[in-house]
């Protein structure tokens, strides 16, 4: 950022810095995904006992896999509630609102955890998975949709809730930390705040992993299923091998082109209109989505119906507006092309 502050950022960490970073998302769904099997053995599988309340909620007006979707999509459209005050922040809060913001998140980080650990989730997975004469089979999807939130349900039941809130809060907190140090071009204010972020994140994994495989291959594997370390070594040996004497013929080259179309004085008002005049001409539709400042582009899918993007703009240099646009209306054009759901199984995959 300008001054820059980059960093290289290990699986997990994401989680904690969401607000404080661009969200980037690979194209693939769910569906394509090789299939994944719960880590931490068997004894986690198994059904919790309910209470009598509980298990009356299944009541056979309903079967218990309707049951369970209901259940999910009032978890996603929790975490989608979570999304609009992330953006509301990143975007519109007035400065002075973070810590009050960080105890909204801590907040409704503690009601999600809870929605996500109801041992009544485990209990209609199984009941879903029973066979008998009068029930109709499962399909593939819906298998795979059982198999996808099995293994979130162990994941998040290693996870405290108070730990959950702290994750929440801190991504608040951090996030407005870092927008003033970016302004001052100084690190040490953000240090601390970022070491609490690795720090958060490291205790987070550790909680999910629940078992002595690579902790970095367990994170990866949530934003890119079936990654892992090696295969990532080994796709990046071989970009290295090719792109890192590419660069240094392109830097040793006498004959560079002119960069002086790129710098001069350009109206910030212009330039948000040719923006948008852009990622409307190549796709991104605004009636499902918004185009705003932030002091870090990202994209943030509240639904395919509302995903929104951000850009930001220099009086100095066009390029970097306009490309941050353009970039964060691709992702904004998968958000939009996925179908209206509130299911795991039928949302994107982000690395």
């Amino acid at each position: 950022h300008k001054p820059r502050m980059r960093f290289i950022l290990k699986p997990g960490i994401f989680a904690v810095l969401a607000s404080c970073s661009t969200q980037a998302f690979s194209f693939a769904s769910q569906r394509q995904c090789p299939t994944v099997f719960v880590r931490g053995g068997a004894k986690v599988l198994s059904s919790t006992t309910l209470t009598s309340a509980e298990t009356s909620s299944s009541s056979t007006t309903m079967t218990a896999y309707p049951q369970l979707v209901q259940k999910l999509e009032t978890i996603t459209h929790l975490e989608r509630a979570k999304a609009v005050l992330s953006y509301d922040q990143q975007v519109f809060m007035p400065s002075a609102a973070s810590a009050e913001r960080g105890a909204q998140m801590a907040a409704l980080a503690t009601v999600l955890h809870q929605a996500k650990t109801d041992p009544i989730l485990l209990e209609l997975m199984d009941q879903a998975l029973q066979t008998g004469e009068e029930k109709e089979p499962l399909t593939s999807d819906q298998a795979r949709l059982l198999e996808l939130e099995r293994k979130s349900f162990v994941e998040n039941a290693r996870v405290p809730s108070e730990l959950a809130a702290k994750a929440a809060s801190l991504a608040a907190s951090a996030h407005a930390t870092w927008v003033q140090a970016r302004a001052t071009s100084d690190f040490a204010k953000f240090a601390n705040a970022l070491q609490d972020c690795f720090d958060t994140s490291m205790q987070i994994a550790t909680a999910k992993q629940g078992s002595s495989e690579n902790l970095y291959d367990f994170m990866v594997d949530e934003y890119e299923m079936g990654m892992t370390q090696q295969r990532l070594d080994a796709i990046f040996a071989q970009v290295e091998e090719s792109l890192v004497p590419l660069i240094q013929k392109v830097l040793a080259s006498d004959k560079g082109p002119s960069m002086d179309a790129l710098h001069g004085d350009f109206a910030i008002d212009q330039q948000q209109k040719l923006s948008e005049r852009l990622v409307k001409a190549i796709g991104f539709n605004v009636e499902k989505g918004r185009i705003d400042v932030s002091v870090h582009p990202f994209t943030s899918s509240m639904s395919p119906s509302d995903v929104r993007i951000t850009s930001r703009f220099r009086t100095d240099d066009w390029y970097q507006g306009l490309a941050g646009s353009l970039h964060e209306a691709g992702h904004a054009m998968y958000e939009q092309s996925l179908p209206s759901s509130a299911l795991s199984l039928d949302t994107h995959l982000s690395m």
